[in-house]
C-alpha cells in the first residue's frame, strides 16, 4: 500500500495520514474512516475489516482497535443517530496512564501528524482553571494536566469534517481523543 500524502486526492482525505498504516488496503475516499456520513451500521461493518469491539447488540456506535506505532491502545469509534453515521471519533491511552508525560508527548505527536494533514490548527487552546494565568510554560504541562487544571484543544477544518482534537484529565485518568463531525447538514 502506497501511503504517501501525494497519491491521496487531499479533498477528499479526512484520515491523518498518522493512521494509514493502521488502515490497510482501505479507501481513502471516506469522510471518517472507511465510511461516509450517513452510512448505516450495516454499511459501514461491511466496509470495515479491523477487530470488532462493539458489545454484542449495541446499534448507536461500532468499536475498532487500531494498531498505530507508538501508541499502546488506540480506537475508532463511529457513532450513529437514527441508523446514520453522524460522527468518528479515534481515542488513545498508554500503557501506564500515570505517566502524564508520556501521555504529553503523545498529544503531541498526533497534533504533529494533524497539522501535517490539514496546515496549522484554526484554534489552539491552552485552558487552565486560573484564568488569571495567561500563559502556561509546557513545562508544567504534565504537572496541570495531573491535576485536573489543564485542557489542551486543537481544531481544523476539511472539506467534509470539522476535527477537534483534545486533552483533559477526566475520572483520575488522561482522556485523549480527536473527533470528527461532517461539515454539512447530514440528510436523511
Amino acid at each position: 500500500m502506497n501511503c504517501s500524502i501525494f497519491s491521496i486526492p487531499k479533498t477528499r482525505l479526512i484520515l491523518p495520514w498518522l493512521f494509514c498504516a493502521a488502515l490497510g488496503g482501505h479507501s481513502y475516499a471516506a469522510d471518517f474512516g472507511v465510511a461516509n456520513w450517513g452510512m448505516t451500521p450495516a454499511e459501514v461493518k461491511n466496509l470495515e475489516s479491523r477487530p470488532n469491539l462493539t458489545p454484542f447488540g449495541e446499534q448507536d456506535y461500532l468499536i475498532y482497535r487500531l494498531s498505530l506505532s507508538g501508541i499502546a491502545s488506540a480506537r475508532l469509534v463511529y457513532q450513529f443517530q437514527h441508523g446514520q453515521l453522524i460522527q468518528g471519533r479515534f481515542l488513545f491511552r498508554t500503557d501506564n496512564p500515570m505517566d502524564v508525560q508520556t501521555v504529553i508527548v503523545q498529544y503531541r505527536r498526533i497534533k504533529a501528524f494533524l497539522s501535517e494533514q490539514y496546515g496549522p490548527p484554526d484554534k489552539d487552546l491552552v485552558l487552565t482553571r486560573d484564568t488569571s494565568t495567561l500563559t502556561l510554560d509546557p513545562t508544567q504541562y504534565a504537572n496541570e494536566l495531573a491535576s485536573d487544571r489543564l485542557i489542551l484543544k486543537s481544531q481544523w477544518r476539511s472539506p467534509t469534517a470539522l476535527i477537534k482534537h483534545q486533552l483533559a484529565w477526566n475520572n483520575n485518568r488522561p482522556h485523549h481523543q480527536v473527533v470528527y463531525t461532517p461539515s454539512k447538514e447530514i440528510s436523511p
